[in-house]
């Protein structure tokens, strides 16, 4: 082998070596942000089964809200692991009068769509 081939040879090997180690890394970032972006769209499904489930069985309810209904609802806010969610819901729950509990209703609403944007 000649002196030169030698150091061509060497030359590729290097740049081999760091090539792979820079695309390594890129993979490492990527896998990362789809981690990232699968626990978002898990906590946007968790949000808007929430969202759904309030506006069927609360604010479509003609009457009384059933035992199991509520249970369903308080399951779902507590599933969506998201302590903004959780208090504003419980300032609505806890509201004194239909006033204040109209206005904490707008604000869990409004959330909710801030949540999931």
């Amino acid at each position: 082998m000649t002196q030169g081939f030698k150091l061509v040879f060497i030359v590729l090997v290097v740049a081999s070596l760091a090539g792979n180690a820079v695309l390594g890394f890129k993979f490492f970032l990527a896998n990362q942000e789809a981690k990232r972006i699968q626990e978002s769209q898990k906590l946007n499904d968790r949000v808007l089964h929430f969202a759904d489930l309030f506006v069927s069985k609360v604010l479509r309810a003609e009457g009384e809200i059933s035992f199991e209904e509520r249970l369903k609802i308080e399951n779902a806010v507590r599933e969506t692991q998201d302590p903004e969610i959780l208090a504003q819901w419980e300032k609505f729950v806890g509201a004194k009068t239909e006033q204040v509990a109209r206005e904490e209703i707008k604000n869990l609403l409004q959330l909710i769509v801030d949540k999931i944007s």
